[in-house]
């Protein structure tokens, strides 16, 4: 049913259909090993955020996507049946992992993303120009909903601490992490000025805290290394992007934050980066890469 095109209700998803899935990533974690700890997400390719606030959601046939709602309250819950909708998807992962596994938050879009995705991009640059008064208190106020969201579903414990979701990371304390994909439109002047502290106040919003960056937002690195909070940076190396046109600026990351790489980095790549980078403190992921080179 959730192939088909189109709008998506909370009332369409039965949490408790997909947990033996989420068992049965359990069971190939265990038999390929490594040294990921697996840690399950509610529905990690839904819109949650935007969902809670009001974004029809719809389903394109293999993924979900958001459009502009009818009506937009930054920072107001406005459906609270998807709100209980995630809610109940941590609790099932919560008890059907007790000392086994944690479940973790999945992709939560951040305040620029959502309000981006609410008004439109280019919509929200000109907006950022025309009435950044008007743009400052809607990003404070999605920044607020998504500490809200998260705090209203804490997650589950193991050996004292937590887990980040997507990521797999393992936090000796309450832990989150943070993205706003957005940030690749603005200028380094539009990010100081309209979502510096936001980001600022998330890196301290829990024990440990990470930040997810494209390279085409690496100038936010800048900005990011200033925050004595944030414990880590995380960034992607997305298609046509080569781990060596990267090294210079994980180089400058690791330094002074620990640093989580993800992407197709083959064997000779993941070489590369264990010769030039101190290796602790620095976690790789490497999906859909080809070993043969």
């Amino acid at each position: 049913m959730l192939a088909e095109k189109r709008e998506i209700q909370p009332e369409d998803i039965v949490a408790e259909d997909y947990l033996p899935d989420y068992e049965r990533m359990y069971s190939v974690m265990l038999r390929s090993g490594g040294d990921l700890f697996y840690t399950p997400e509610p529905m990690p390719g839904l819109p949650w955020m935007e969902a809670v606030s009001g974004f029809p959601v719809y389903s394109g046939g293999n993924s979900f996507y958001a459009l502009k709602p009818p009506r937009m309250e930054a920072g107001k819950i406005i459906c609270q049946s998807w709100l209980d909708k995630y809610i109940t998807f941590r609790d099932m992962l919560a008890e059907a992992g007790r000392k086994r596994f944690l479940s973790g938050q999945p992709i939560l879009r951040g305040p620029a993303d959502l309000l981006g995705t609410g008004i439109g991009q280019e919509q929200l640059i000109y907006e950022m120009i025309d009435n950044p008064d008007d743009v400052k208190q809607k990003l404070s106020a999605y920044a607020e909903l998504l500490a809200q969201v998260l705090r209203r579903s804490a997650p589950d414990t193991m050996f004292g601490g937590h887990a980040m979701g997507f990521y797999h990371l393992w936090c000796p304390g309450d832990c989150l992490w943070f993205q706003d994909d957005t940030t690749a439109l603005l200028s380094p002047a539009l990010y100081k000025e309209f979502l510096y502290d936001i980001h600022a106040g998330l890196a301290k919003a829990a024990s440990y805290t990470m930040m997810h960056l494209h390279m085409a937002s690496s100038y936010v690195v800048d900005y990011l290394l200033e925050m004595d909070e944030l414990n880590a940076i995380q960034i992607n190396k997305d298609i046509g992007e080569s781990a060596e046109s990267m090294l210079p600026l994980l180089k400058r990351i690791r330094e002074a934050k620990n640093l989580v790489l993800w992407g197709d980095f083959s064997p000779t790549e993941v070489e590369l980066l264990r010769r030039e980078l101190d290796p602790q403190g620095v976690y790789i992921i490497v999906f859909g890469a080809d070993w043969t080179s």
